[in-house]
């Protein structure tokens, strides 16, 4: 098969006469060192079969996958090869100036003792870097962040929200709408054209009659009321769809809504529908994505079958993935991830859920887009999710509620930050007992506060309420009996803040800011 392709062979890699040095191997190409791997893999499987040696369970790493797969005979040898290579053309058209390096370690007593030492760690959040003495973890800092101050948006800005149709998608576009009134594309799968415009827009009362009147001409018909009653569902959805979308069109003006059909997991359709959006605006790029897909089917583990697990996991990964390819050659200016603090320490029932969060966790941590964030939400009230009993029940004990607003001014104000951090955890009361009494080694991912003293107030700028990040914010009341001065700066008998003393205050922050219930924490790398 390799030979077919290149006309060359890798039986001088697999059966040299000596052991090539490290830059021998460099100069080889991957294929034939990854075909030389795979093959000695797929060999020793042959031999202790041959010897009747009985496997129970094959495991493979990285490409090692393939050639697990062809050991249990979910591929043949050639097709196995053949899936090497083109693993290997992949990474080459996306890495161009790159390339695929295998290192060879020791077998040093100090190193495996190292490894052991590490493995009887309990990490407070996977992954760690050892090098050069130093031992490097992630670790999460608190940070007060101002609420936003004016549009976080220009007007004509473009913005495409996946999976923000209804739910806290929805809720966050309508606070943007009300902020900034941008241009707002959003990708849906309930397509409004399947309905009548009477089925969309009636009142209450009318549908109920529709409803009704449904449900009893299916009553007639044998098996036709599960029919009935899934339509149904899918209608009252895209009511709601429909009424928030006047909603926001209201908000943002005529032409600034549209509404997409679009299958998030299908690469094909986002591509697509994104290119549309892209060419509609000029080409220019997209200023904010909102990657808000998501589903939860609540179950333990082992009540729940792996096509459901696979579907709640997967909605999440494969529309990011989708994104990702759409926009890999005009980059959104601002992207953010719409996860769940239970991608953080895991919710009973929720292992798909929690595996999705915290894949794009480390996506955006990992990701080379210098603007993507991804947000640990708690359980906002008033969504479908808060509202079910059963699930409000079990969610209850893991997540504090967030009042929708309050999640919306945290949105905004991360929004206006000028500088993005790539993952972000909200912990209520809740969450932090929950860490401090059922998992106390995870509290070791808050990163200590240096201790700083307060500087002095003085007599302006009166009381400090943020310090920090190279930012100062104070409040301060004004008054003729404190400030004798204004009784010289008096507009219609009230006393006024002078200008200059105004845009000195304005400049050391002192516009002022909220309270903050919930704390915010931002994942750092630190030793």
């Amino acid at each position: 098969m390799y030979r077919a392709r290149t006309g060359r062979t890798v039986s001088s890699v697999v059966f040299a006469a000596e052991v090539p040095s490290l830059e021998e191997m460099l100069a080889r190409r991957p294929d034939e060192l990854q075909l030389a791997i795979y093959g000695a893999s797929v060999t020793a499987h042959r031999l202790l079969a041959d010897r009747g040696t009985g496997l129970d369970l094959l495991v493979g790493n990285s490409f090692g996958e393939i050639a697990a797969l062809v050991a249990g005979g979910a591929h043949s040898v050639a097709d196995g090869a053949s899936l090497v290579c083109d693993r290997n053309e992949i990474l080459r058209s996306h890495a161009p100036e790159g390339g695929l390096l295998a290192l060879r370690c020791g077998r040093a007593r100090s190193e495996l003792l190292e490894l052991a030492k590490e493995m009887r760690i309990r990490h407070a959040l996977p992954g760690v870097v050892l090098g050069g003495g130093d031992r490097w973890v992630r670790r999460a800092r608190s940070a007060h962040v101002p609420p936003a101050w004016g549009p976080v948006l220009a007007e004509d800005a473009v913005l495409l929200g996946a999976g923000t149709s209804r739910g806290i998608g929805m809720l966050t576009l309508r606070g943007l709408a009300e902020n900034c009134r941008p241009v707002i594309h959003i990708l849906g799968t309930n397509d409004l054209s399947a309905y009548q415009y009477e089925e969309l827009a009636e009142d209450e009362a009318a549908h109920r009659l529709r409803r009704r009147a449904a449900l009893v001409a299916a009553a007639r018909e044998e098996g036709d009321v599960p029919v009935a009653n899934a339509r149904l569902r899918r209608l009252a959805q895209a009511r709601e769809v429909h009424a928030d979308l006047a909603r926001l069109t209201a908000l943002c003006g005529e032409g600034k809504m549209h509404y997409h059909v679009c299958d998030t997991c299908d690469p094909d359709q986002v591509r697509r529908v994104c290119a549309e959006v892209i060419a509609a605006h000029g080409g220019r790029p997209v200023d904010l994505l909102l990657n808000f897909s998501g589903q939860t089917r609540s179950a333990k583990l082992p009540a729940k079958s792996l096509r459901n697990f696979r579907a709640v996991r997967d909605i999440k990964v494969d529309t990011y993935h989708a994104l990702k390819h759409a926009f890999a050659g005009n980059r959104p200016l601002r992207w953010v991830n719409a996860g769940s603090l239970g991608g953080l320490f895991g919710i009973q029932g929720e292992t798909d859920y929690g595996a999705a969060n915290d894949f794009l966790y480390t996506a955006a941590a990992e990701s080379s887009a210098p603007a993507e964030t991804a947000f640990g939400w708690e359980l906002w009230d008033g969504t479908t999710r808060s509202t079910d009993p059963l699930v409000g029940e079990v969610l209850d004990r893991h997540m504090s509620r967030m009042p929708a607003a309050e999640g919306v001014a945290h949105f905004l104000a991360e929004l206006g930050r000028p500088d993005a951090v790539p993952t972000l955890g909200y912990f209520g009361a809740v969450e932090q007992r929950i860490m401090r009494e059922q998992r106390p080694w995870r509290t070791a991912v808050w990163a200590p506060e240096p201790e700083t003293a307060a500087p002095d107030a003085g007599p302006l700028l009166g009381e400090i309420t943020e310090l920090g990040d190279g930012r100062l914010v104070a409040q301060r009341e004004f008054s003729v009996d404190r400030d004798a001065y204004l009784e010289h700066h008096l507009a219609g008998g009230h006393p006024t803040v002078p200008r200059n003393a105004r845009r000195g205050d304005r400049r050391a922050g002192g516009e002022g800011t909220g309270t903050r219930p919930r704390t915010r924490r931002g994942a750092r790398s630190c030793p």
